[in-house]
């Protein structure tokens, strides 16, 4: 969602005391990395106990709302979000824990290697008993969404660790620059550090009763759709929360909406916006770009926010294409990257969905939303109107590699 090249020259500290974790097993010889262990999928729920209200969460500045808001204000969505929500209908629906998200934009540099350590959290409005437009509904999911990316690292890291760090994603981002073996063996290891004590973290949310095989599935958490489990769950998950994330400030914001009307097939367009986070937590609007896959530069440059339907992108995008002074190879490779040609979409959706072939930073906003199988759901890991959850073929990429990593990377 969004273009993150901008945001990653950021650290996000989180304070981790390693002796919390005591002696803890290898990983290998511990319990296998699940979907749900990775993929935190949480049901809408009026009971208190068991939501994170945004509201009431230390992680959700208020004046985020405000200022998302506002940059709506002169789109499609105007004053959708105030018109059609109250504060208190927003919620945590969804928790991604990444063990090494690849922070650059060319492919050339080992995305397995130039990674790091990522949690994202999703917010959504949820109404209990709306009625409209002659319809009934139990719980309904209006059709815009909010992303906060972190970064964690571990408390402490040195100034040559932060110099080492900036070459990597240097590399990651089409620089020649070659890092020593030396620089390797330090990145690898504080890597690698963060990466266990996350996942070790994630597997203690998991409750003895709830069988492995059950968190495989790709649905809600396994122990929130039971009432023995789920207050403990949220309990362990607000721990979880505090410990990695508190006090800490995101790297990455994103959002996208619906305009007012709860007619996704109708409106048919979505618009996306991205900020960056300074060090006072006001939100900028973030420099938007496609990037090539070959070297990272910017190919062209994209408005902030932008808007995508289901079978066209940005207006400018095309104005680009057309123009005589867009070189023929760069529109080849955004025409590649993105689902901005219908007749292309077949072929280029099996690009999108791997994040092996093609980045975040080297496609459109809409190109990665609209890659499910119902038509008009923008949503890649939260809820579609009154329907279940729904998960996106990137997200559910982007997991199965999470966990190949695990097995393959994580020394």
């Amino acid at each position: 969602m969004g273009n993150l090249k901008a945001f990653f020259t950021q650290f996000v500290s989180v304070i981790v005391f390693f002796s919390l974790f005591g002696e803890k097993k290898a990983l290998g010889q511990g319990p296998t990395l699940q979907f749900q262990d990775l993929a935190i999928i949480l049901p809408p729920s009026q009971d208190p106990a068991v939501t994170i209200a945004m509201q009431n969460s230390a992680h959700w500045k208020p004046v985020w709302s405000q200022e998302i808001e506002t940059s709506f204000l002169k789109t499609s969505v105007g004053n959708a979000l105030s018109a059609e929500n109250e504060p208190k209908d927003w919620r945590l629906v969804a928790i991604r824990i990444v063990p090494c998200q690849p922070f650059g934009t060319v492919l050339a540099a080992d995305t397995n290697v130039y990674c790091w350590p990522e949690i994202r959290l999703v917010w959504q409005p949820i109404i209990f008993g709306l009625h409209f437009s002659g319809r009934n509904t139990t719980q309904f999911a209006d059709d815009r969404a909010i992303h906060v990316i972190y970064r964690p690292k571990v408390s402490g890291a040195t100034t040559e660790f932060k110099t080492i760090f900036d070459k990597f994603e240097a590399v990651s981002k089409g620089s020649n620059f070659v890092p020593t073996s030396s620089d390797f063996v330090t990145f690898k290891k504080m890597q690698n550090t963060l990466s266990k004590l996350l996942i070790q973290s994630a597997l203690e949310l998991r409750d003895p009763s709830v069988k492995e095989t059950s968190l495989s599935v790709k649905a809600e958490r396994a122990e929130t759709l039971d009432n023995s489990t789920q207050n403990v769950f949220f309990s362990k998950t607000n721990i979880f929360l505090n410990k990695w994330l508190g006090g800490q400030l995101p790297i990455a914001l994103t959002a996208f909406s619906l305009p007012e009307g709860r007619d996704a097939p109708m409106l048919d367009e979505w618009v996306f916006v991205s900020f960056e986070v300074n060090q006072k937590g006001n939100l900028t609007l973030a420099p938007e770009a496609i990037h090539s896959t070959k070297d990272g530069r910017p190919l062209v440059r994209m408005p902030n926010p932008s808007i995508g339907s289901q079978l066209r992108e940005d207006p400018s995008l095309y104005d680009w294409i057309s123009a005589t002074t867009s070189d023929a190879a760069d529109s080849a490779e955004v025409i590649a990257s993105s689902l901005i040609w219908t007749k292309n979409d077949p072929t280029v959706k099996k690009l999108v969905v791997d994040r092996t072939k093609i980045l975040v930073p080297n496609t459109t906003c809409a190109s990665c939303h609209k890659l499910s199988d119902t038509k008009f759901n923008f949503h890649n890991l939260s809820y579609f109107e009154d329907q279940s959850v729904n998960i996106s073929p990137r997200t559910e990429n982007d997991v199965k590699l999470d966990l190949k990593w695990v097995q393959e990377y994580l020394k």
